[in-house]
């Protein structure tokens, strides 16, 4: 005899009937539950305490300004319920709640914050689909650019489902502008977010996510030609990895992030035919940005290029490549985070390898790209 639903029960089976409907994670509809008589069970009331245990901090901020930021207008909401709210850690600056784990101590000597000290000039170019990851994480968690620092956002394709309806997204206006400031003297440092395999990876859409590849295999190669052109010194590396894994081990489709060790290669169009560079072996997040410091000398006639599907570029003339392992994003966002008791340079210098030791034989040849970020820099 099967047993009665219950009210712990009917919102298991409706998740499972949404699935039968063809709804996926990232595109689940919202589930309310109701009485006999349709009316909500559980809704929030005035004065009620509510504990959000995310730790992402991304899609979180709009959820907790509905619920404590007064006028919020973004989308319907009860406005004389007033809660008390928790949150796990610091969502946003801006935001008034309760923090269970504040940070022990302020994320400091980030990559775009010791470029800004030093009095370099900066430029980040993004989806707005992926705009904090490159502004907010990559600056250590602070909303607020630094001296010296310019953000382009361009607005992602307005759509009502997955952009699986696009893979290409606004790739080409990324791209575009990437170019336009790799040949603007006034920056010394192009960082540029190349989202796509990322954002469609997220839906069961093999041509889609094939479509997503080929696009940023495409974009991000005539930045690099571009970098080249004008002897800008690029790094292309990603936080994890999506869409090299399809399966799950026991079979179901896995449409979720990686812990798959990710590329770093390091592009310099000044390098001579025949000579070798080393990069050294087993890095991680943390050594991405001294690699792209060491680079950029200590002079203001150096400029930088740098994207997330992993790209950096400046102009010393050196190439190789290494990997280092994926994480995920809420451990790897923060790339250019610098903690002195472990993060070294990658860049191990030119000329024959001092042995074998897994490290790698840099090539004169061209590269064409798939991962997301990119640095790149030149000397004048």
């Amino acid at each position: 005899m099967k047993k009665k639903p219950t009210s712990k029960t009917l919102m298991a089976e409706a998740v499972r009937h949404s699935y039968h409907l063809g709804q996926e994670d990232e595109s689940l509809e919202p589930l309310v539950l109701v009485d006999a008589t349709g009316k909500p069970i559980g809704r929030m009331r005035d004065g009620d305490y509510v504990i959000f245990y995310n730790i992402r901090g991304e899609r979180e901020v709009e959820l907790t300004k509905s619920l404590v930021k007064k006028g919020f207008a973004d989308f319907p909401t009860e406005q004389n319920v007033h809660v008390h709210m928790a949150t796990m850690i610091p969502y946003d600056e801006d935001l008034v709640t309760q923090v269970a784990f504040p940070p022990i101590q302020r994320i400091e000597d980030t990559l775009s914050e010791v470029v800004s000290r030093h009095g370099f000039k900066q430029v980040k170019i993004v989806e707005s689909e992926k705009a904090v990851h490159v502004t907010y994480y990559l600056n250590g968690k602070i909303n607020v650019p630094f001296a010296g620092e310019k953000r382009i956002i361009i607005p992602s394709p307005k759509i009502s489902g997955d952009y699986d309806q696009i893979p290409e997204m606004n790739i080409a206006q990324v791209c575009w502008k990437t170019i336009e400031k790799i040949n603007d003297s006034r920056y010394d440092l192009v960082v540029a977010n190349f989202c796509n395999a990322d954002v469609v990876g997220h839906v069961e859409n093999v041509a889609a996510i094939k479509r997503a590849v080929e696009a940023v295999d495409t974009q991000m190669g005539l930045a690099v030609e571009a970098a080249k052109k004008v002897g800008m010194t690029t790094l292309i590396t990603a936080d994890h990895g999506t869409v090299e894994k399809w399966y799950y081990p026991d079979g179901a489709i896995d449409t979720g992030h990686t812990n798959s060790p990710v590329p770093f290669i390091l592009v310099d169009p000044q390098i001579p035919t025949g000579v070798r560079v080393t990069l050294r072996q087993d890095g991680s997040l943390t050594d991405v940005a001294p690699t792209a410091l060491e680079i950029m000398p200590a002079r203001r006639t150096q400029k930088a290029f740098s994207a997330h599907s992993g790209w950096l570029g400046h102009r010393p003339t050196r190439r190789g490549q290494s990997h280092i392992p994926g994480q995920h994003p809420q451990h790897g966002q923060a790339s250019g985070h610098l903690p002195q008791y472990h993060a070294e340079s990658l860049w191990r210098g030119r000329g024959p390898p001092k042995g074998e030791g897994g490290k790698l034989r840099g090539r004169a040849s061209a590269h064409r790209c798939r991962a997301h970020n990119s640095i790149g820099s030149r000397a004048n």
